[in-house]
């Protein structure tokens, strides 16, 4: 698989080069720094790989829009993602950068993601960005949580 060219037209991209080995099947949709090796929180992310590139190669990364991302664990439709460890994308909470919504399970072929949980390890289908993450503060008041933008 090459380039971002499955979700044409849904997504923002740019290239960097790869600084770790993303060869793998399951490298795909891991968020990466600017670097571009994996990330392991949502602060240091700035997109996910769309191609699976050796070390040294060119990474396709998207950034905003429709996205693929790698799911640390079972994953339901319309959760709030983070970027937890290693690239891998799991549920926000207090504390953490949300980077998006998770619509469904893998289905990227054809954009349209299949409502179902993602399972750990496979591919979801998110509406992601990653041009100014969301901070989840560590406490809400009355029953409300204030998100606060970088």
């Amino acid at each position: 698989m090459s380039g971002s060219n499955f979700i044409k037209g849904c997504a923002r991209t740019f290239t960097l080069r790869a600084a770790n080995d993303f060869s793998a099947t399951n490298r795909l949709g891991r968020a990466v720094t600017i670097l571009g090796d994996y990330a392991d929180s949502g602060a240091e992310a700035v997109g996910v790989a769309l191609n699976t590139p050796s070390s040294g190669q060119e990474l396709v990364v998207g950034f905003d829009g429709v996205l693929p991302f790698r799911s640390i664990a079972v994953q339901t439709p319309g959760i709030r993602l983070t970027v937890v460890t290693c690239g891998f994308l799991g549920e926000a909470g207090s504390g953490t950068f949300h980077v998006g919504y998770g619509l469904g399970a893998q289905g990227y072929h054809g954009i349209s993601p299949t409502p179902v949980n993602i399972t750990s390890n496979a591919l979801g289908i998110g509406v992601l960005s990653f041009i100014n993450p969301w901070y989840l503060p560590l406490s809400a008041g009355a029953g409300y949580v204030v998100v606060m933008s970088l």
